[in-house]
């Protein structure tokens, strides 16, 4: 029995938007990183903030240090690091 490759692109119902769905990464990082590196030590510390989402009607933000680096957040799990606001 012989496998056939399936282009699921035309199975995906994705909109049609007037720009790009990448993030264009190779060109981003070098910008992203420029910009850090101009901060000459400004920034001490980076948070990802998000809606740690429950229910339709319930909803919590969330906070997890991204930096700097802890003991406790590199031996905490994935999804785990956050804490309530």
């Amino acid at each position: 029995m012989a496998l056939c490759a399936m282009d699921y692109k035309a199975t995906l119902n994705l909109p049609k938007t007037p720009f790009p769905m990448k993030a264009n990464l190779p060109q981003a990082e070098p910008e992203m990183l420029a910009r850090w590196e101009a901060t000459e030590g400004k920034i001490d510390a980076v948070h990802l903030c998000y809606t740690r989402f429950i229910t339709t009607m319930k909803q919590e933000p969330m906070v997890v240090p991204l930096l700097p680096l802890t003991h406790e957040t590199m031996t905490a799990g994935a999804g785990q690091g956050g804490e309530k606001v």
